[in-house]
């Protein structure tokens, strides 16, 4: 679904759908309070994960294990999983910190790296 324009909580929103990655998290606790606050029904999927020998490139794109071994590095992953919670820390980063990224490109395709990270994840994990 796309959607163009504004979105209200109270009034366009029925259900909420969250990776399981979040839960105990301070983004979890944020999707709980807001669907509270806003009578939004919260349903937690199963958490994805892949790990990052298994993400390739045929998928989504030669860069996309790149970003996932950067990413494992980058934020010391010991078990080397991949998945939203950790995509969505490092998309933040990304933001944030926008030159320690740059050798993967400027800020809106490492954007877009990380969106087909997650669709990696989403269908394999």
């Amino acid at each position: 679904m796309q959607v163009h324009g504004e979105i209200s909580l109270l009034n366009d929103v029925d259900c909420f759908y969250m990776d399981g990655s979040f839960r105990n998290t301070e983004t979890g606790e944020q999707a709980e309070q807001l669907s509270e606050t806003y009578d939004i029904r919260l349903f937690w999927i199963p958490h994805r994960k892949v790990h990052v020998k298994d993400v390739g490139s045929e998928f989504r794109g030669p860069e996309i294990p790149v970003l996932a071994g950067k990413i494992i590095s980058k934020f010391n992953i010991d078990d080397g999983y991949i998945d939203a919670e950790i995509i969505g820390r490092a998309s933040r980063h990304s933001m944030e910190m926008p030159d320690e990224w740059s050798d993967l490109g400027n800020g809106q395709e490492v954007f877009q790296y990380m969106k087909r990270l997650w669709h990696t994840v989403a269908y394999f994990g």
